[in-house]
């Protein structure tokens, strides 16, 4: 079976991405990847047997382009023609002229399934299978229309969007119980797929001797609390920079990531006089992370429930730590609350200011819990471990009525 991956990310590839179309392969499917329709340049090229094809888009549309050329040099007149032809566009077309160029791209890649990945390309990924009679599959990764960060109209949008939408696909993906649960409750889908953003497991033999890349980076002997993501304010880093001063040394705090708020962190730290031991680490390829986070004693996932996806999160980050070996410092948060529960890989407690994210990390570092948690983590590599949902992606696929490739993927 061929199956069309269609995805928004233009910067770095999602890892769930890239395993979801590598399991895809080892069972016997073509797999083509669409990732990113706006990017700087276009390429195509191939990530092992995934076939990956990027594209430009220029922000304008192609029906407007030869009504332009007949207007001559007037760029007032221009503007008033783009104004109404893209108020039209919103008001009278299903698709935007993003959408439509996403759709003209992807129909060069005939497939027996498109596979989603994220609202936004999902109304795209529905038009592809409709015109072809195919099966769409949906992954969502998030809830885009619970973002705080988003506008007040555009989340409605959003939300109208998923609730339009999601019935039209023939399966329904997420990464936890939470958000499927919170799909169909809103949605009234069916329960959707779990899938977790879990990882294959590091050898053993590498957990074990506990000397990649981190501690040559970082000589020393104390205890490394670490930190890796894209640095950005909503994600609650500066507290943890700030409560570093209450964390007596030798232990230290490694930021592996990069981004905006980097500046800031850095500022932090001096301010608080700990720049000595917070070390900004800058960007590491995901396919290298595992080679650093294996060294950390502790991984600190500091988010705050600031909206419905910061609450229900479940980050790649906190199976990188666990199946590395390495026990998890989170803000008390359901998913994490349940892993602890279920494993006890995970202190869940108040990270919310600096000094109860100080008390939180003395506790956890204490060598005595640190052993404990850790032996908890070696103990769950093979529950937690990525064949496990590998297997529910197969899963997945054979459940797909085959009667749906000739029925465009309708129930």
């Amino acid at each position: 079976m061929k199956i069309l991956m269609i995805a928004p990310d233009c910067q770095m590839i999602d890892r769930r991405i890239l395993q979801e179309a590598e399991v895809l392969i080892g069972a016997g499917h073509e797999v083509t990847l669409l990732c990113g329709f706006e990017c700087r340049t276009a390429e195509s090229y191939r990530i092992g047997a995934i076939d990956v094809h990027r594209f430009v888009y220029d922000w304008d549309d192609e029906r407007l382009k030869p009504v332009r050329s007949r207007l001559g040099r007037h760029p007032r007149l221009h503007r008033v023609v783009n104004w109404v032809f893209m108020t039209m566009v919103r008001k009278v077309f299903e698709l935007t002229s993003f959408e439509r160029f996403v759709v003209e791209r992807a129909l060069a890649f005939r497939a027996d399934v498109v596979h989603c990945h994220d609202l936004p390309m999902l109304r795209s990924a529905i038009e592809v299978a409709r015109r072809w009679d195919v099966p769409c599959v949906f992954d969502a990764h998030e809830l885009y229309h619970a973002q705080e960060v988003l506008g007040p109209a555009l989340r409605a949008r959003l939300l109208r969007d998923e609730k339009e939408l999601l019935p039209r696909c023939a399966a329904v993906i997420t990464v936890n119980e939470f958000l499927a649960l919170e799909l169909h409750r809103i949605h009234h889908v069916p329960m959707p797929w779990v899938v977790y953003n879990s990882v294959e497991p590091p050898p053993l033999e590498t957990v074990t001797a506990r000397r990649g890349r981190l501690r040559a980076m970082l000589p020393g002997e104390g205890p490394i609390v670490l930190f890796q993501g894209w640095l950005s304010g909503e994600r609650n880093i500066e507290t943890m920079v700030a409560a570093m001063a209450a964390v007596p040394a030798p232990a230290r705090l490694a930021v592996i990531g990069y981004g905006p708020h980097e500046a800031t962190l850095r500022t932090i730290a001096a301010e608080r006089g700990v720049a000595d031991r917070v070390h900004f680490l800058g960007r590491v390829p995901s396919e290298e992370m595992l080679q650093y986070t294996v060294d950390a004693d502790l991984g600190v996932i500091p988010y705050l429930p600031i909206d419905l996806n910061h609450r229900f999160c479940s980050p790649n980050k906190f199976f990188e730590f666990v199946l590395s070996g390495v026990p998890v410092l989170a803000h008390d948060l359901p998913f994490f609350r349940t892993m602890q529960r279920r494993h006890d890989v995970v202190r869940c407690g108040d990270l919310s200011t600096a000094d109860s994210a100080a008390a939180a990390i003395r506790a956890a570092i204490d060598p005595a819990e640190l052993a404990r948690l850790r032996t908890n983590c070696l103990a769950a590599r093979d529950r937690l471990a990525w064949s496990n949902d590998a297997a529910k992606l197969s899963q997945i696929y054979a459940a797909l009525d085959p009667t749906l490739v000739a029925a465009g993927g309708k129930r």
